[in-house]
């Protein structure tokens, strides 16, 4: 899985392409770090490095990630995997887990992912976003 890494001083960002469904949490989170009109569109040398972390932290599809003095954000300590459907969106998986998509592994790099479940991503089985342009209402 592509990654790309963004560092400032012992921080590094780390983003993952094919796990991002757009949430735009870091734009409206830290917008003089993530800057989606600018390339490069990841800038960490903008704010403190706990600024940062605290906005990676709310990344929910793990597209995000960051490594600082071994801190993993995403990384759980147990052997299992939470489920959450997002509201008209994707289903979030959290935790330890694999991922088979048609009896191949499917490495994602992440502890988090955003599996698609309109049926409209470009990047299935994650989600990249398409359910808003799709108008996608679920319970």
């Amino acid at each position: 899985m592509l990654k790309k890494e963004y560092k400032k001083d012992d921080l590094t960002v780390i983003w993952k392409p094919e796990l991002c469904y757009h949430s735009k949490n870091c734009v409206k989170g830290l917008p003089e770090v993530f800057r989606s009109n600018d390339k490069p569109w990841i800038q960490p040398e903008h704010a403190e490095i706990e600024e940062i972390k605290s906005t990676i932290k709310k990344c929910p599809s793990g597209a995000l990630s960051y490594e600082h003095k071994g801190e993993h954000p995403h990384e759980k300590d147990k052997d299992m995997a939470d489920i959450e459907t997002m509201k008209d969106g994707p289903v979030l998986v959290k935790g330890n887990f694999t991922l088979k998509v048609g009896g191949e592994m499917k490495e994602t790099g992440s502890q988090v992912v955003a599996l698609c479940r309109c049926g409209e991503s470009g990047k299935k089985p994650f989600c990249d976003g398409s359910h808003e342009k799709a108008g996608f209402k679920a319970d």
